[in-house]
């Protein structure tokens, strides 16, 4: 059987910015058996439940396994191998050297990578969805295709039905990501003050990576706030189905949350000045409130956060 080979490196948010293109493969290649290889676990979860794919490979954000596992696939012996959009093009293009696919598909920022068959240059102006339909456009041979360029995630059974009255908040994203992360006693206040309006009720998820966050947000748990916090990102994402608004900064829960259709509030604070609107989430259904871009103090951020959701939302 002929196989394609889908390589991604980091990051469950920038792997449902290729989910759009699944089916896209499966349609030009209905024969093709189309595998995954992703740097880290959790980044597959949007599609784990994709029947269009046959076979996962893990590296558990490793470098040593992952070389394992590329020249384990190297004797797979696959006819193409296509490289996601993401934030180490040149690495990732050893790997694919590695695996040795008959015929190599990816991007490059500055210079081409020479065993690169097809490649198309990075525009840092575009969206990372934008930049991955260029690179499948290669693989397809196509230069106009798909309407829709929904991103998607696969659940498994039902997703929930939307509650007009649940708020859910996405505080995390781990410690590797507080300098684009808002305070979390602003979050707290924040929370506070949302839940007094009548029948509010107010999920906040946090992720195995946050769980240094969970004993703080316990203390302010009541009646109207529920904390979900687990390790299956299935679970978590059924949850967020169901929540009419989703408040937080730039983390996977987010991107998932774009994919029901939910209202996203995305908070970009002060301290994070490099932020890439370019690999937010894919959605119109968005509100970016820049704290950077008010003039205020500290202390009236959450004033100005909070007047701008109820603005919204009322």
């Amino acid at each position: 059987m002929k196989k394609i080979l889908i390589i991604h490196t980091f990051g469950l948010g920038d792997f449902i910015l290729f989910t759009p293109f699944i089916k896209v493969i499966r349609k030009h290649f209905p024969s093709y058996q189309i595998d995954i290889f992703s740097f880290e676990r959790h980044a597959i979860e949007p599609i784990r439940y994709c029947n269009d794919i046959k076979n996962f490979y893990i590296a558990d954000s490793s470098y040593l396994k992952s070389l394992k596992i590329a020249f384990h696939l190297r004797n797979r012996k696959y006819q193409y191998s296509l490289v996601t959009t993401g934030p180490s093009p040149l690495k990732l293009s050893l790997f694919s050297k590695i695996i040795n696919a008959d015929t190599i598909i990816g991007e490059y920022t500055k210079l081409k990578i020479p065993f690169y068959k097809y490649q198309s240059k990075r525009n840092v102006n575009k969206h990372f969805l934008h930049n991955n339909l260029k690179i499948v456009k290669l693989l397809i041979k196509k230069s106009k295709l798909i309407n829709n360029l929904k991103p998607t995630f696969f659940l498994k059974g039902k997703i929930k039905e939307i509650k007009n009255n649940l708020i859910g908040f996405t505080v995390g994203g781990g410690t590797k990501s507080s300098p684009r992360r808002w305070n979390v006693s602003n979050y707290k206040f924040l929370i506070k003050r949302l839940s007094k309006f009548k029948n509010i009720k107010i999920k906040i998820f946090l992720s195995i990576k946050d769980k240094h966050l969970l004993k703080y947000f316990r203390k302010i748990q009541s009646r109207n706030i529920k904390i979900v916090f687990t390790s299956s990102i299935q679970d978590t994402a059924r949850e967020i189905s169901e929540c009419k608004y989703l408040i937080g900064n730039d983390n996977g829960f987010m991107h998932i949350a774009s994919t029901f259709g939910t209202m996203l509030f995305l908070i970009i604070p002060k301290t994070y000045n490099k932020y890439n609107i370019f690999n937010f989430p894919y959605t119109k259904n968005i509100k970016i409130i820049n704290i950077g871009a008010f003039n205020i103090i500290k202390n009236n951020e959450v004033d100005t956060v909070f007047k701008t959701i109820v603005n919204y939302i009322k």
